[in-house]
């Protein structure tokens, strides 16, 4: 029987590599969804990336080439500042993501 190889520094690793990956592929998508992020923000106390992406969806603004590239989005809003994770969880509210805990960000 093989045993799964667990490795959280390789774990880090590879997420890194596909954000970074991910984020490449979608440069310009990424900026604009920053800028608009950084209204968004602005305008709310706490919120969900989920209710953001909604947002784009109803003003119809373009999406990524990938869902992947929402993880590198939220990760590279928190590097530049745009946002801070304001230190709780709350269950997703879409059908697809079936309930499952996502963080509560606030602007920086």
């Amino acid at each position: 029987m093989n045993q799964l190889a667990l490795d959280l520094s390789e774990g880090r690793r590879r997420k890194r590599e596909g954000q970074r990956l991910v984020a490449s592929h979608n440069s310009e998508w990424m900026a604009q969804a920053l800028d608009d992020l950084r209204v968004f923000a602005a305008e709310r106390g706490e919120f969900v990336v989920e209710a953001f992406r909604a947002r784009r969806k109803l003003l119809h603004k373009p999406e990524p080439t990938s869902a992947a590239a929402w993880g590198a989005f939220t990760r590279a809003a928190q590097v530049a500042g745009i946002i801070k994770w304001a230190g709780r969880y709350t269950q997703a509210s879409s059908a697809k993501t079936h309930a499952h805990p996502v963080k509560v960000w606030s602007k920086a």
